[in-house]
């Protein structure tokens, strides 16, 4: 594992140091898309939730740990962007039950546990 990544996975093909590759290779195909459009969705949502949701979460989350300096104006931040992130989902799903189609897909999984 090149960059010392975790998790990390690893088989018969070779390893994997990323998340959404692992998920994506151990997925099944309904989990990642029945079709091109959707997987693109299931993408673009798990891009979402690394580029929108990790970061603002990081900047709330990281000073009540000690691993970034309590900064009043970053965590404030973070708070508005949450609060962004979560009334835009919340609309979002509002006349659905799951992210991407009519079952649980990576993108659901994703935002679950980020």
């Amino acid at each position: 594992f090149p960059f010392g990544q975790v998790p990390a996975f690893e088989c018969s093909a070779g390893c994997l140091y990323d998340t959404m590759a692992i998920s994506s290779f151990v997925g099944s195909g309904e989990l990642r898309g029945t079709d091109e459009f959707t997987r693109a969705q299931v993408t673009q949502f798990q891009n979402l939730a690394e580029t929108q949701l990790f970061p603002a979460a990081c900047q709330v989350l990281y000073p009540c740990w000690g691993l970034m300096p309590n900064n009043k104006n970053v965590v404030n931040k973070g708070h508005e962007s949450l609060k962004n992130f979560m009334t835009a989902l919340d609309k979002l799903l509002e006349p659905r039950t799951y992210l991407v189609g009519e079952t649980v897909t990576l993108a659901d999984l994703t935002l679950l546990s980020t």
